[in-house]
């Protein structure tokens, strides 16, 4: 991947390195703008948001932390195979 241009610099995201360990950071451009819906994922919209909705009530007992966020993922990953 080449570099960002300065001249996107308004495009221009900071990421970290999943692989890199550490402060492994990086530019990149950003791909959408924010709050923008991408047109080839405007279909699921709506029922991802009703999976969100209803997965947020089913999790409510658990503590914060790792175990929360994978049982949401779960729970929402399940319920759009459906």
């Amino acid at each position: 991947m080449a570099a960002p241009r300065l001249s996107e610099i308004g495009k221009i995201i900071v990421k970290k390195n999943p692989w890199g360990g550490g402060n492994a950071y990086y530019f990149a451009r950003r791909s959408f703008p924010p709050g923008a819906t991408p047109a080839h994922l405007v279909s699921y919209t709506e029922k991802f948001t009703a999976a969100a909705r209803s997965c947020k009530a089913a999790i409510t007992g658990l503590p914060k932390g790792r175990e929360k966020v994978e049982a949401l993922r779960g729970c929402i990953g399940n319920a759009m195979r459906r």
